[in-house]
C-alpha cells in the first residue's frame, strides 16, 4: 500500500512539473518576444531593470537600477549563493560613493527576484504575502529607495538577536541608506 501511494504521489508530482513546465515556456516565449533584455525567470514581473544571473558563480546581479547614497550614480546590489541543497542568497551592496563592499550575510533569501512594492498588499487576515522576497522602493516617500526584504522563518531563526530587536521581531524587514551607513527597521506597510 505505502509502494502504491508513493508512485502515485511521483506521478502526481511529476504531471504537475510538466504543467508548469508547459505553462513557463509558453510564458517565457511569449516574454522573450515582449522584452527581450532579461530571459531569466526573475523578470516574470518585466520590471524595467538591469538584472543577470550567473549559475556558475550563483550570483544575481541587480547593479546599474538605483541609487541609495544619492550621489547622483547608481549603485551595485547583488545576491551571492551560499551553497547547499537549498541555494540561499546573501545581500551584498556596494555603494558608488565608496566603493565598499557591505555584505549582510544575516539576511538571507531563497528567491531575490526583484518585486513590485504594489505586490506587498496584506491580506484578509493582515499577512503580507510570501512573495515578493525583494523590493526597491521609496516606501517613506522620503526621494531615498529602501530595500525590503522576506526572510524566511528558517534564516530569521538563526539571524543574530541584535537584529531581531532592531526589525521588532519581524521577518519584514527595510534597509534605508541614512548618515552613511544602511539601517535596519521593520518593514510596516504600503
Amino acid at each position: 500500500m505505502k509502494s502504491v501511494l508513493i508512485l502515485l504521489t511521483l506521478g502526481l508530482f511529476s504531471m504537475m512539473g510538466k504543467s508548469q513546465e508547459r505553462k513557463a515556456s509558453s510564458r517565457d516565449s511569449s516574454f522573450q518576444q515582449e522584452l527581450p533584455l532579461v530571459s531569466h525567470k526573475c523578470n516574470e514581473n518585466r520590471l524595467p531593470i538591469h538584472y543577470s544571473y550567473d549559475s556558475t558563480s550563483q550570483i544575481h546581479n541587480y547593479s546599474g537600477n538605483w541609487d541609495f547614497d544619492k550621489d547622483g550614480k547608481k549603485d551595485a546590489v547583488f545576491f551571492i549563493g551560499t551553497g547547499g541543497a537549498h541555494l540561499y542568497f546573501y545581500l551584498r551592496v556596494v555603494l558608488s560613493l565608496d566603493n565598499k563592499k557591505r555584505d549582510f550575510s544575516f539576511l538571507e533569501i531563497d528567491h531575490p527576484c526583484a518585486g513590485d512594492a504594489r505586490e506587498l498588499i496584506h491580506d484578509d487576515f493582515g499577512l503580507l504575502p510570501m512573495f515578493p522576497q525583494f523590493v526597491v522602493h521609496d516606501f517613506d516617500s522620503d526621494s531615498f529607495d529602501e530595500i525590503y526584504l522576506h526572510i524566511d522563518q528558517p534564516t530569521f531563526s538563526v539571524m543574530p538577536m541584535r537584529y531581531k530587536r532592531k526589525v521588532s521581531y519581524s521577518r519584514h524587514i527595510l534597509l534605508k541608506y541614512k548618515n552613511g551607513n544602511f539601517v535596519l527597521r521593520k518593514f510596516q506597510s504600503l
